[in-house]
């Protein structure tokens, strides 16, 4: 076996289910869970799998986290502790192999609630969800030890830079395309630092970000809202977390309300902030933010990959070199 593939991913799986199954044939011991029913493959990708599993008494959900998301245990027994944003409520967690046992839930609100009311939810989880980042500000050292991504704007010229001579941006790609992209960005790199070091301004130079935030993971259940899935999760400028938002919000929105919409989402995740931030500064940094995160989505990919078989890295690489492009194309916007 790789090192460093993920073991469900892997021809050790047998074994690795039976180390799973005995310990949380164990936990269900410790915590009076009942016997093990079921259990079902919701998600299975090289940094993560997430499995039901349905005991006597309870349904759980059982996270494995592949060697490059390492730190999210950690991280959600410390955000367990904060009352801001509800998050997963863990029942068990074994560090050693990355393993989390959590409650159920409820429902992504996608799939439950009418569209605009998974909107308005949205909003107002967007709003809690700036004030964990506000407070994440004080813990930054203490979130970096755990071993969460470093992507300080400081660093992120030299990681892109570091990236565009990568030959993981080529995957799918024909060479000339790579090349035409290696060229336009290159060219990008200056302005790139100039708005990094902008932007890199406290008190929100950088924060907790988590990296997936969308409504697929935020469940609902009598009435509250939970944001899960921290894998990706890093330290950057706290604002790049809103492109994924608004980008997979915005998808189920019609055409005439996009922009509306786009405003109202933009507006409920910047009030916290107007304790902090000027609001003339806000827009000003959160559109630039908005550049940068486009740079911090090609290098989760690269990150979360690491743990990944060649047949996986074809399948999921290429969206490295369509981060990238997107960069480059939303230059013009700024």
């Amino acid at each position: 076996m790789t090192p460093n593939i993920s073991p469900w991913l892997t021809n050790n799986r047998s074994a690795w289910n039976a180390s799973v199954h005995s310990w949380l044939t164990d936990v269900a011991a410790t915590y009076e869970l009942g016997q093990i029913e079921s259990t079902t493959i919701l998600k299975e990708r090289p940094w993560s799998t997430v499995c039901q599993v349905t005991f006597t008494h309870h349904t759980t959900y059982f996270k494995a986290c592949s060697a490059a998301g390492h730190y999210e245990p950690n991280l959600l027994c410390f955000l367990q502790d904060q009352s801001i944003l509800s998050g997963p409520k863990i029942i068990a967690v074994e560090l050693e192999h990355k393993w989390i046992l959590m409650r159920d839930m409820g429902v992504p609100i996608r799939t439950a609630q009418p569209e605009l009311n998974q909107l308005s939810i949205l909003c107002r989880a967007l709003s809690d969800y700036a004030k964990l980042q506000i407070s994440s500000i004080k813990w930054i050292d203490h979130l970096l030890e755990m071993g969460l991504p470093d992507r300080r704007l400081a660093y992120l010229p030299t990681l892109l830079d570091e990236l565009l001579a990568d030959a993981v941006i080529g995957v799918g790609r024909s060479a000339g395309e790579v090349d035409e992209l290696r060229t336009a960005a290159r060219k990008l790199l200056p302005k790139f630092e100039r708005v990094c070091k902008t932007l890199d301004t406290p008190p929100c130079a950088n924060a907790l970000e988590h990296g997936d935030f969308h409504m697929s993971n935020l469940l609902v259940k009598d009435g509250v809202y939970s944001l899960i899935d921290w894998g990706d999760a890093c330290i950057t400028h706290p604002f790049c977390s809103i492109l994924v938002t608004v980008e997979a919000a915005l998808e189920q929105v019609p055409a005439p309300d996009k922009i509306r919409w786009n405003d109202k989402m933009r507006d409920a995740y910047l009030a916290p902030w107007q304790s902090h931030v000027q609001a003339d500064a806000l827009l000003h940094d959160f559109e630039r933010a908005q550049w940068v995160a486009h740079v911090g989505r090609a290098l989760d990919f690269v990150h979360m990959l690491s743990g990944a078989d060649e047949e996986t890295l074809n399948q999921w690489r290429p969206m490295i070199f369509d981060r990238l492009k997107m960069w480059v194309e939303a230059e013009i916007l700024l």
